[in-house]
């Protein structure tokens, strides 16, 4: 290695670490998460130690509440938890009364004398119990530091978390930290066990942070996620403490085997229910050297097939373990896993009408100091520079650099695990809520045109980025709002291809409801006297992602179907997305497991279904014109097909507007049948504008609203129709 001072290989590893974004805003989103909970931990502890409640009802409700949340903030599925429930479930009295004196005043100052006396007073009672049963009094000093940091959270205790002991080991491996640290090591990790150990653990700390000031402020608990990072990233440290460039050519995208891709496209619907067509079209303009913009419909999935299309279209394959050969000794291939180390990761950014060209290329930008709290100015980067900037090995602070950059990996964190990627692309978000043309700035050149760099303001004056070939930008915007919002010009246009993601088809309806009922099963809160999953059940298809299994569901799946019919039937007017199909089947199967509705009880399931197309869906359609919500009206209020026909034909024949008559009737042209041909054609619907409407037969009518399948009333959801439909005759 080179002959670099512990303070410099610190703050190299440090520096990378402050580099990668994705793992900064991941530390602060935990910091807020874990601010937000701990009123609520400190109040339990509080009514233990005031003698309110036992340790078993101590560690029951910590369990339930660190539980649930969507994340893990605090390792309650860490050993932590089961060392208090030993101390709750094995002990004598005695003991819980001398963890609640522990607990009693404990804080940063006297921590370290407390768990030391509390683990030696464990070591004198474990004697007397079962071995099997035993609390560990090597894990008191993890355990109370949490506890500590709790109660005392305005101060900086240091939790002790096998993370931070092993991350302390791997800097003293890479000799980050002085030899003098006076820190004991066993095996993997730094030993604390007892006060000395303690202290000289936090002086390391406050070495790391006087070394590298700048990860003081990059998070909450920002020495504690500096430490959990480094264990991480181990296996890079070597590289960047030698300088490894570990750098790869810069070519263009490459194309995938038309097998490959197919079977990607699959695995991909496995996740988001987008049309192979759609991926293809988006898959091709890419290799092809376009930028793409998704339109569409809220709720189809745009921005999450903009985020999953880069990382797994071009993921590929790697050897499992280290040093692998072609084949394993039994001579069988060796095992594989997914590699995203040929894919790209993504960074988003979401438009607003204030962005200018400072919020995408870059420029200069107020800075509050955190030392002496005076307004500066200084220049910052905007989201497509920083995005590109991230692409290559070089120092974005040293512009006259930039003209000779190399290409690396990018590391991204995907779903709490840190991966490594070819690249990463930019996706805009809302991209027409933005005035774009006038954001892009300089940079619309640059942009599916010749040029093969971007002109960035820097502080030593405008300089030339490299764009890498393999680079691109994907917008998003919703093509329900589009005419109401910033109008993109006609060469911003042309260095687009813009690519429409619309809502599953009928045709795809058992795969859409069983992607729905997946998302559904794994967000609805668990609770003790209900679990649905034992009712539905999601499994792998052959010829589709994702099957529906229904067992003994009761009432629960005609109304399910039932209420599947009305949604296709408003997306007649309304072209809501997958996502609005989650929201109003949570919403009928959440209530009625928080109220434990019996599966046979059909009134109160289907009012349970009333309210959740009230309350989910019906605000989305007060845009509805006035014979949309009536024809909607009339379908939820006939029970046969043949009254549904003769007061859709009523309805029809009202209409005075040509305009009205011909958008109402090509809103049915979007059904087909079994071939992939429209109900009504084109010469049927301009017979039909004549106001010929004895040629709308009532079989076609049945067969776009499917008016021969049973549907009852759903008087909440009604009500909010009429009251809509009273609004626009106001």
């Amino acid at each position: 290695m080179p002959n670099l001072t512990p303070a410099a290989r610190l703050q190299t590893i440090a520096q990378h670490y402050l580099d990668d974004q994705a793992s900064l805003a991941f530390a602060k989103d935990l910091g807020q998460r874990r601010r937000q909970a701990m009123p609520i931990i400190k109040a339990i502890i509080d009514r233990f130690i005031q003698g309110q409640i036992d340790l078993k009802t101590m560690a029951h409700e910590l369990n339930l509440h660190l539980r649930d949340r969507s994340y893990d903030d605090w390792g309650a599925t860490n050993f932590w938890m089961m060392t208090l429930n030993k101390l709750a479930l094995n002990y004598p009295p005695e003991v819980e009364q001398e963890l609640r004196a522990t607990l009693d005043g404990l804080n940063a100052q006297n921590l370290p004398q407390r768990f030391e006396q509390f683990s030696n007073y464990l070591r004198e009672i474990n004697p007397t119990l079962e071995r099997g049963k035993q609390a560990a009094p090597g894990f008191m000093p993890y355990l109370l530091s949490l506890l500590a940091r709790w109660l005392d959270h305005d101060h900086h205790v240091m939790v002790t978390w096998p993370s931070l002991r092993e991350g302390l080991k791997i800097l003293i491996d890479h000799q980050a930290l002085p030899t003098d640290a006076n820190l004991r090591v066993v095996g993997d990790e730094v030993q604390i066990t007892n006060a000395a150990d303690y202290q000289a653990a936090q002086a390391a700390l406050e070495r790391i942070t006087a070394t590298v000031p700048a990860l003081a402020s990059s998070s909450d608990f920002s020495r504690e996620r500096f430490l959990n990072w480094v264990t991480q990233q181990q296996q890079y440290l070597v590289g960047w403490l030698e300088g490894a460039t570990m750098s790869f050519a810069d070519q263009p995208l490459a194309a995938l085997n038309p097998d490959r891709l197919q079977h990607q496209i699959g695995l991909l619907r496995k996740q988001l229910l987008i049309s192979p067509e759609t991926i293809q079209r988006m898959y091709q303009a890419l290799v092809l050297g376009y930028n793409v913009i998704l339109s569409g419909p809220p709720g189809t999935g745009k921005t999450q097939l903009a985020s999953l299309l880069p990382r797994m279209l071009w993921m590929g394959e790697a050897a499992q373990g280290a040093n692998p050969s072609l084949f394993s000794p039994t001579a069988s291939r060796i095992q594989t896993e997914p590699s995203t180390s040929t894919s790209y990761a993504v960074q988003i950014a979401t438009a607003t009408d204030e962005w200018t060209p400072r919020h995408v290329i870059g420029g200069i930008e107020p800075v509050l100091s955190a030392n002496d709290e005076q307004l500066r100015y200084g220049m910052a980067y905007g989201a497509l520079t920083s995005t590109i900037l991230a692409n290559w090995q070089l120092d974005p602070n040293q512009p006259l650099t930039w003209q000779q950059p190399k290409r690396h990996h990018v590391q991204r964190t995907w779903r709490g695990q840190t991966e490594e990627y070819r690249g990463v692309w930019l996706v805009i978000d809302e991209f027409n809520r933005a005035p774009i043309d006038l954001a892009l700035g300089e940079a619309l050149t640059a942009i599916g045109g010749s040029q093969s760099s971007l002109t960035v303001p820097t502080r030593l004056g405008p300089q030339q980025l490299p764009i890498p070939q393999d680079f691109r930008i994907i917008g998003t915007l919703n093509s329900f709002d589009r005419h109401f919002l910033n109008q993109m010009s006609e060469a911003l246009k042309r260095r687009f291809v813009f690519v429409e993601v619309l809502p599953p088809t009928r045709q795809e309806r058992a795969a859409e409801q069983a992607s729905v009922l997946k998302i559904v099963l794994e967000r609805l809160p668990k609770v003790g006297w209900a679990d649905l999953s034992t009712l539905i059940k999601v499994v792998e298809g052959n010829d589709q992602p994702w099957v529906v299994q229904w067992h003994n569901a009761g009432v629960i799946e005609p109304l399910f179907d039932e209420a599947w019919r009305l949604f296709e039937v408003i997306r007649l007017y309304r072209q809501f997305g997958t996502a609005q199909a989650i929201a109003w089947c949570s919403a009928f199967l959440g209530a009625g497991l928080l109220q434990n509705i019996p599966t046979n009880d059909e009134p109160a399931w289907r009012a349970c279904l009333a309210a959740a197309f009230a309350d989910s869906l019906a605000d989305q359609l007060q845009i509805l014109f006035p014979d949309e919500l009536e024809v909607l009206l009339a379908y939820l209020q006939t029970s046969d097909a043949n009254a549904f026909a003769q007061q859709y034909r009523e309805i029809l024949g009202k209409l005075i507007s040509i305009k009205r008559r011909t958008a109402q009737l090509l809103a049915l042209q979007s059904v087909r049948d079994a071939d992939g041909k429209p109900y009504l054609d084109q010469s049927l619907i301009a017979s039909l504008v004549e106001q010929n409407l004895s040629q709308l037969e009532t079989i076609n009518l049945t067969a776009i609203f499917q008016t021969d399948q049973s549907r009852a009333a759903l008087p909440a959801f009604e009500q909010r129709l009429r009251q809509f439909l009273l609004e626009r005759a106001i």
